[in-house]
């Protein structure tokens, strides 16, 4: 029978004690890049992400993108897997590293490229697979999108925003995952009960100015966006400077994205 306490099994007349599953922990995954490198890293290791914060493996600085993922030992669910890391040798011309969360890829990785690639760890944090034919993820989850880097030191980024997935396949990467092109899924990362996507509320500095004039519109948004998509004026952030030739009312459109997801549009 159960309590809320351990199971307990009765076998033979003994009492077997088995304790619950370990509670489900969630972790950040925070990306780091290295200028000298022009490599991608990330890390749910906080001692680990010490040191890179604070220099001690030199060269590194946050890149601002991160996501969520299982702690290591957390509950494993019908589609969570381990994610292994191995360290691409500087003695093949890597210097770099791969993490997956495929058991079979990870298995290839050693059986295939062993001496070209070590294992650091086969469970540095745990996450959800994608559906292998459709890459769709679980519910309460989001991609997560893996682009290589298509050089000869094969490294590797993991970003939920299609906005980096997307400036970096138009750069030369190379987009890898589950599903269909263009942005097949790698993996799918949990999002947490307290965030959501952004919500904005786009704002002018005036109603009304002459031909030519500049208005400048401010897009106040919570939720942190990462990435804005204007519609009638050019600008990647937040701000974007508005002029008409034309006399008559224009209307400009806001929406900011963050790892969640898209805002409603705004408008002005």
């Amino acid at each position: 029978y159960s309590s809320d306490g351990p199971f307990r099994y009765v076998v033979a007349g003994s009492i077997m004690l088995v304790p619950f599953p370990p509670p489900v922990g969630l972790v950040d995954v925070v990306e780091f890049y290295h200028a000298g490198f022009d490599h991608y890293f990330m890390s749910a290791d906080p001692p680990e992400i010490n040191a890179l914060d604070t220099g001690y493996f030199s060269g590194w600085a946050r890149t601002g993108q991160q996501f969520h993922a299982y702690a290591t030992g957390s509950s494993v669910g019908p589609t969570m897997n381990p994610v292994c890391r191995y360290y691409g040798l500087p003695s093949a011309g890597l210097d770099s590293h791969f993490y997956s969360a495929s058991s079979v890829e990870c298995w290839e990785v050693k059986e295939y490229f062993g001496t070209e690639w070590q294992i650091e760890s086969d469970n540095v944090f745990q996450i959800d697979l994608p559906n292998a034919t459709t890459g769709a993820c679980p519910g309460g989850t989001i991609p997560v999108y893996r682009v290589f880097n298509h050089r000869a030191d094969a490294n590797h980024r993991y970003t939920t925003s299609t906005a980096v997935h997307d400036a970096m396949v138009a750069q030369g990467s190379i987009a890898e995952g589950y599903g269909p092109p263009p942005r097949p899924v790698a993996m799918c990362a949990p999002i947490p009960a307290n965030v959501a996507p952004p919500s904005c509320v786009l704002s002018a500095s005036r109603s009304v100015a002459q031909i030519g004039a500049t208005v400048l519109l401010t897009a106040n948004c919570s939720g942190s966006p990462t990435a804005y998509n204007w519609t009638g004026c050019t600008s990647a952030g937040p701000q974007c400077a508005a002029t008409s030739a034309a006399a008559g009312t224009a209307t400009y459109t806001v929406v900011a994205t963050n790892a969640y997801g898209a805002s409603a549009p705004s408008s002005v």
